[in-house]
């Protein structure tokens, strides 16, 4: 047995899987690594994979339905950016909407009373 074989036998025996299934290092100076730079770019990719798939589902109601085999991590990042700029445009827009209601509401009902009894009489709400 040479020196390369016995190295190899003692990985495979501390070898472990992760939560997706890549092969991983449980302890010494490596614990939590991946194994091979293989399975850990798989793992990143993976992950900026769900991230676009999260974030395009919060932006438009559907996740996205892409195939990033062929694209880089510098596309993909990309494509997550894009995504991440896409909530926070809808998010900044729901907040200047609440914004704005809320001054038109105040410039024409000063008051509670005002508004509720607006309301009551509008017949759209019941108070």
């Amino acid at each position: 047995m040479d020196n390369l074989t016995g190295v190899s036998a003692i990985f495979d025996d501390r070898d472990t899987k992760d939560s997706l299934g890549y092969s991983v290092v449980p302890g010494g100076i490596d614990a939590g690594r991946y194994a091979t730079p293989a399975a850990a770019m798989q793992a990143y990719a993976d992950e900026i994979h769900g991230l676009i798939s999260d974030l395009s589902k919060d932006a438009m109601g559907v996740r996205l339905r892409t195939d990033f085999s062929d694209a880089s991590f510098f596309q993909m990042e990309m494509e997550a950016d894009y995504w991440a700029s896409c909530v926070e445009r809808e998010i900044n827009g729901d907040l200047q909407a609440k914004e704005e209601s809320a001054e038109a509401f105040n410039k024409y009902a000063p008051d509670a009373e005002t508004a509720q009894r607006w309301m009551g009489d509008s017949g759209l709400f019941s108070i």
